[in-house]
């Protein structure tokens, strides 16, 4: 069986360090599956998702790590989309550093992963975006 949510975030055009996980456990909840896979897909280029502990120091190293990667990069460097559209690289290079998807097993409703850490989307598209 797949059920299928879609969520929508509201990112700026700094870094972004969004915590998702009451979304995919409400998710997990209206599926009415009791065991299973629940997958977390983020398909903006230029962010990407991670489980990681949300404490302020570690996010906040996670959001500096990420600014001063894009320091190093070439700021100003675009390219054209599919579409024709003028589009930054550093954060599509980011982007598929961190991964666009996790995959979490759950069991009797419950993720079973470390109850500390948090599902994280990472946002660094400087364009803001939903």
């Amino acid at each position: 069986m797949i059920f299928r949510k879609k969520y929508y975030l509201n990112t700026t055009a700094g870094v972004d360090c969004i915590p998702i996980t009451h979304e995919v456990h409400y998710a997990i909840r209206d599926s009415t599956c009791p065991s299973g896979m629940a997958t977390v897909l983020v398909p903006e280029a230029g962010a990407g998702v991670v489980l990681i502990e949300p404490l302020p120091d570690v996010l906040k190293a996670l959001q500096s790590l990420w600014e001063e990667w894009r320091r190093q990069a070439v700021r100003e460097a675009t390219t054209r989309d599919a579409k024709q559209q003028q589009v930054a690289v550093w954060p599509r290079v980011l982007g598929s550093l961190i991964g666009s998807s996790v995959h979490l097993p759950f069991h009797e409703g419950r993720l079973l992963t470390n109850p500390y850490t948090d599902v994280i989307v990472i946002d660094g598209d400087p364009v803001p975006r939903r």
